[in-house]
């Protein structure tokens, strides 16, 4: 029961660092926000002239540059192995910002001047004015429905006001590049929420990040290299013997094992791992742990937005932008699956 031990103390934001891996050296001003496979990686500084990514799995990999009041651009890059990949930032666009409302009563739109980002606010009650000082055409804006929205604001810190009677409340939010911020205010009790798309979207791959660590899964890894960077893999090809299946992607597979093991591993036909499956056993003595160990992975993956999760009487899945894992609880073991997202 280690790995279960584990994972209750482990929320990693770091892997090891592995031989096959490369390095991506992007070149650009200073203060650009850099992310790749939507993570966010590290901020562009005048010191290097740009920055600098460690340990970057070779194959395709999406990149994504970020600059304050600017449109944030993204293009996928292919990696070879062990290369230190050369990236040049590209001239960044601005844009205008457009407002607009949703909701039941009457047709409304206006237009605005301004850059980039998302920003939705819904308040209590729904029919208040709002002035955000840093975006022209922002002053006394009535909103008449129930979500209020302006597309491609600028990124950084705002400061916004409510009027409703005369009731004045000022707070300020944060928009950050190609995401959406969500605003809540509550005029009558004074309650003020903002939640932002990336911190969930951070949220879910902390999530399986620390899983990954926890089970030693990385994905698209060559046989060799999967089998020292998991030592219980070492062991499992030991016992085990090479098959091929459907799309002559090499597999390896057993019956439920005894104990905690590795249960079937896959590889594709250029010789990346595509799947992992782990087992937890499960025993009368153990049963009420795993099942435990189960039902706070579901509590958790709960709380994730709707696009990142799946869950049936049958399995759990969550997903990010890199990896999908798959919990599937039966009378006899836990099933761990995890598999590659591939890239667009």
């Amino acid at each position: 029961m280690k790995k279960l031990i584990l994972f209750t103390f482990l929320m990693l934001s770091s892997s090891m660092m592995l031989g096959q891996n490369a390095y991506i050296q992007v070149s650009g001003e200073p203060d650009l926000s850099v992310f790749l496979n939507n993570k966010f990686k590290a901020k562009t500084t005048a010191e290097i002239g740009g920055c600098v990514i460690e340990n970057v799995t070779p194959g395709k990999n999406l990149i994504k540059v970020v600059k304050e009041g600017y449109i944030p651009f993204e293009e996928t890059i292919t990696i070879k192995k062990g290369e230190v990949f050369s990236y040049k930032v590209r001239p960044f666009s601005k844009n205008t910002v457009s407002i607009s409302e949703n909701g039941n009563s009457g047709e409304t739109e206006k237009k605005a001047s301004i850059e980039t980002g998302k920003l939705v606010i819904q308040s209590l009650p729904i029919n208040i004015k709002i002035t955000i000082p840093s975006i022209e055409g922002v002053t006394n804006s009535q909103k008449t429905k129930d979500e209020w929205v302006v597309d491609n604001i600028a990124s950084g810190s705002r400061d916004v006001t409510f009027i409703f009677n005369k009731k004045i409340i000022k707070k300020s939010f944060e928009i950050i590049g190609g995401e959406t911020t969500n605003v809540f205010i509550n005029m009558m009790n004074g309650e003020y929420k903002t939640r932002n798309t990336i911190d969930e979207k951070i949220k879910v791959t902390n999530f399986i990040d620390s899983l990954s660590t926890v089970y030693k899964f990385e994905a698209r890894l060559k046989k060799e290299d999967f089998k020292n960077y998991n030592p219980e893999v070492a062991n499992y090809y030991n016992k085990k013997s090479t098959g091929i299946i459907a799309g002559g992607l090499a597999a390896l597979g057993s019956k439920t094992p005894k104990g905690n093991a590795p249960k079937q591993i896959v590889f594709d036909k250029n010789g990346e791992l595509i799947k992992y499956e782990y087992s937890i056993g499960i025993n009368k003595n153990n049963k009420s742990e795993v099942v435990d160990y189960y039902n706070k992975i579901v509590e958790q993956i709960k709380n994730f937005p709707e696009p990142n999760k799946t869950i049936t009487p049958a399995a759990t899945t969550v997903v990010d932008a890199d990896t999908k894992i798959k919990f599937s609880l039966g009378t006899k073991e836990l099933l761990v699956l995890f598999e590659p997202v591939e890239i667009k």
